[in-house]
Order: C-alpha cells, then sequence, then structure tokens
C-alpha cells in the first residue's frame, strides 16, 4: 500500500476531484450523511468525478448512486430533493438492529456450509430493490460510483466499478446484472457472522489487468469469497488516490479507545480486528496529511482535505465554527460502529459533526474552490434539535 501511495507525482495522471467515504459500521453512516448534506449545500456534490467508499461508506455511495439520476440540481449544483432522497433512507436505515438477524441467520447457514446472503438481502429490502451494478452512473451521467471489498482466498482488494468487478490478482470480471445490494453486503460484511459473502463467476469472463499473477488460476476465478473491504482499505482511498488531484476524506473509523478485552477469546479476537483496522486507517491518514494544503495550493496542484470523527473542530482555526468540541463530540469518536440501532438523538449527533467538521474543513481550504464555500453564518446543524454542547 505504502509503494502506491508513494508512486513519482510525475506518474500520476490527474483528473479532478473525488470523495471516499471510510468505514466504521452505521457510526460511519450518519457522519458521512451529514457531510455529504454539506457538500451538497455547497454545490460541490455535484462536481465531484468519483465517489468511493467502504463498510458504512458503502452505504452512503451505494444510494447516491442507485438514486443519482433521481436527484433534482438547482442552478447553483444543489440537489433539492437530497433529504428525501439520501438522508431519509440512511436514517430509517439506521434504525434498525441490522446486525441481529442477519448474524443469526448466517450463524444457522454455517452449520450447513453456506454463504452470507441475509444482509445483501436486508439492504435491497430496505434501499436498492433490485438495483444494479450496470444501472449505476455512466460517464458524462453522474460520478463514478466505486465500492471496496476483500477476497479472503487471494489477500487482495475488489473493487466494484459500474459494471465490473475488479480483483488486483484475478483480473475483472463484468457484471452488469449483480444487485448492487450484493456489493454493498460484501463492502460491509465484516467477519465472523456477516462474513463471507460469496459470488459465483464464469471463468472463462474474466479480463487480466495489468499485474494480475493469479489470472490464469481457473480455479481462483468461479467463485469469489469477500469481506469487508475495512480490513483492508479502511478510508476507501486506494481506488481513487492516483487518478485525481483533489482527494476530499470523511473517515468515520474506529478511534483507538481504551479497551479491556479480559481474557475471553472472542472480545480478543475482535480487539485484534478493530486494531488492525484502525491501524490500517491511521498509517494512510499519515499519508494523505502530506497533501493536506497549509499555506494555499501545492505547486504540482494535488490537495486533500481531510476530516475524521476524532478530530478536534477547533484544530481547523476557522472562525465562526459552527460548533464547538465538547464532551459529546468526543464521546461520538468512541460510539459503537455495529450496525445496531442508532437512536434518534445518536443519529442527530453524528450527522451534526459530520456536517460541521466538513464545513471547517472545506472553509479551511477555500483556494481549491471557485466560488469558495459559504461562510459558517449562512449555514445551520441539520438536526438542530441534537445540539454538540
Amino acid at each position: 500500500m505504502c509503494e502506491n501511495l508513494c508512486v513519482a507525482r510525475e506518474e500520476r495522471e490527474h483528473a479532478s476531484c473525488a470523495l471516499a467515504l471510510s468505514g466504521g459500521g452505521f457510526r460511519a453512516t450518519l457522519f458521512h450523511t451529514g457531510a455529504l448534506i454539506r457538500l451538497n449545500e455547497l454545490g460541490l456534490l455535484r462536481r465531484l468525478d468519483c465517489i468511493s467508499g467502504v463498510s458504512g461508506g458503502a452505504k452512503n455511495v451505494g444510494i447516491l448512486g442507485s438514486r443519482w439520476a433521481r436527484l433534482r440540481f438547482d442552478e447553483s449544483g444543489r440537489a433539492e430533493n437530497f433529504h428525501e432522497e439520501i438522508v431519509t433512507p440512511l436514517r430509517r436505515l439506521c434504525a434498525m438492529p441490522l446486525d441481529v438477524l442477519p448474524s443469526f441467520a448466517n450463524m444457522g447457514g454455517m452449520l450447513l456450509g453456506l454463504p452470507s446472503t441475509a444482509l445483501a438481502w436486508e439492504y435491497d429490502r430496505q434501499l436498492f430493490h433490485g438495483f444494479t451494478l450496470g444501472e449505476l452512473p455512466r460517464p458524462g451521467e453522474g460520478p463514478r460510483i466505486v465500492l471496496i471489498a476483500g477476497n479472503l482466498v487471494t489477500g487482495a482488494e475488489v473493487f466494484f466499478k459500474g459494471d465490473a468487478l475488479e480483483d488486483k490478482r484475478l483480473g475483472r470480471v463484468r457484471l452488469p446484472h449483480l444487485k448492487l445490494a450484493t456489493a454493498v453486503a460484501a463492502s460491509s460484511a465484516y467477519p465472523p457472522f456477516l462474513s463471507p459473502v460469496v459470488i459465483p463467476t464464469d471463468p472463462d469472463a474474466w479480463e487480466p489487468l495489468p499485474g494480475a499473477d493469479l489470472h490464469g488460476e481457473a480455479r481462483l476465478r468461479r467463485r469469489l469469497t469477500l469481506t469487508d473491504g475495512g480490513v483492508y482499505d479502511a478510508l476507501a482511498v486506494e481506488p481513487v488516490w492516483r487518478e485525481y488531484a483533489t482527494l476530499l476524506v470523511s473517515d468515520g473509523c474506529v478511534v483507538k479507545e481504551v479497551w479491556r478485552p479480559g481474557s475471553f477469546w472472542p472480545r480478543q479476537w475482535l480487539r485484534v480486528v478493530l486494531l488492525a483496522t484502525s491501524n490500517t486507517a491511521a498509517i494512510r491518514k499519515e499519508l494523505l496529511s502530506e497533501f493536506v494544503p497549509r499555506e494555499g495550493p501545492r505547486a504540482d496542484g494535488r490537495a486533500c482535505i481531510y476530516w475524521g470523527n476524532g478530530t478536534r473542530i477547533a484544530s481547523y482555526g476557522v472562525e465562526d465554527a459552527l460548533c464547538q468540541d465538547s464532551e459529546i463530540t468526543r464521546g461520538l469518536a468512541r460510539m459503537r460502529t455495529r450496525e445496531s440501532r442508532f437512536t434518534p438523538r445518536e443519529q442527530g449527533w453524528l450527522i451534526n459533526w459530520g456536517y460541521a467538521l466538513c464545513d471547517a474543513a472545506m472553509r479551511r481550504s477555500p483556494l481549491l474552490w471557485q466560488p469558495p464555500p459559504m461562510p459558517a453564518r449562512e449555514a445551520r446543524l441539520p438536526v438542530p434539535d441534537c445540539p454538540l454542547s
């Protein structure tokens, strides 16, 4: 990964702007929802060339891709029906104990050697209603959509892009009729009870890609055994890092809080997975920090604008920030990451926090945008009955 992120600048081909939405369960989904509300208000959502997501962020990316054609953008680039099409369905989803019934269903299936299907079924029922990869926006119709999962067999990241699936070690296979819910479930399939998601494929339909060292292994191309992509790339930056000049990163990942797992081995195992995910995110965040603008745009035009659940809003140094750091905002970084029921107040806090941090980060880098984002005094927290202080 480090080699990929440190590719020489002169070898990169830059386009315009991409948005990466991290993992982190429903906590991240709600945090990203607030950031997306602010980006839409600023008229920047429509200007994105690509949106990538993993695990918790995959649900935001999936619903954006499936409902992009239904968004009504006004002359300023704001989607007038954004709350109706995007925010309301996501809040409804995050009010459900989504990981309970699928986990029990999958546990029963494991006894029979069956793959995980309950989570994909639930996503399809709640959000996507049969929508397929082949129906995602085409070039010129909307942003490129990328979802990230991990292949338990090849050990490689898997990217769902438009009507195709790519495994770095196997190549590319076109799956236009694959349900979007299956791709989002693969990206969110946190082990052990929501993983793996198995996708059968025609071994003769695969196309080779540069560096695909396992493309010749036909047995590996018959089915993909996939798990949560956050284990590989918790910030969802890998598929967009080298192609876009400006990268916006919304980080709702796990913060390394103190935790006493005890001697009970399942809790130890869970702690190890959480640490691996958060440490992977920390490495990527450190590498991204080189491209965070401080005194203006870099000479090479590269820039990263970052906001994260564990960030202090005071660190951006902007005037008229929409809130102040408080016990509530510090507590949001320690909130659970399960896909369990989030109360209306918890949802409001997370949405407001993502909104406020995104606003601060965007105003910290005004030279990147023409026109610059509106000042904070013209913005209002989207869930006013859930103040952050």
